[in-house]
């Protein structure tokens, strides 16, 4: 079915749906995603964690350059995942990481200055480290 998630500290709504069916359409107010996705980048390093331990690590296919995931590295060294390239360091490449990713996993600072308007549907908004207890910040997985 369909899972409803809603990031009160981005003030973002997103809309999970079955891949391979159609994304129900309940208005502009919602990010739509088909998952499981397969195609994901990630501006942050605290998010890589959260995906390891769901079991999807092969999906990372841009990672920040400060990744703390050994295998991560190693995926960057055999080119199966890129080093995330900000717009304001290249907006070329930028797009074109943007433009393969199905999700684009980032903070509440980048997402609120998100330069790639192409890409903006993509963003999820993910703040993990912005939560004051641990416990607040495992809620996120």
């Amino acid at each position: 079915g369909v899972t409803f998630v809603n990031s009160t500290e981005c003030g973002q709504r997103y809309v999970l749906y079955p891949r391979n069916t159609v994304a129900p359409n309940l208005g502009s107010g919602y990010k739509y995603f088909g998952v499981p996705l397969s195609s994901i980048a990630v501006t942050q390093t605290v998010p890589i964690t959260f995906l390891e331990k769901l079991g999807v690590r092969d999906a990372i296919k841009v990672t920040s350059q400060y990744t703390t995931s050994a295998c991560v590295a190693k995926m960057v060294e055999s080119s199966s995942a890129a080093v995330y390239v900000s717009s304001s360091s290249n907006a070329t490449l930028h797009a074109t990481q943007m433009a393969d990713a199905e999700a684009i996993i980032s903070d509440p600072w980048s997402t609120s200055q998100w330069a790639d308007a192409g890409s903006v549907p993509k963003v999820i908004c993910a703040s993990p480290s912005y939560e004051s207890t641990p416990l607040g910040g495992a809620e996120w997985i």
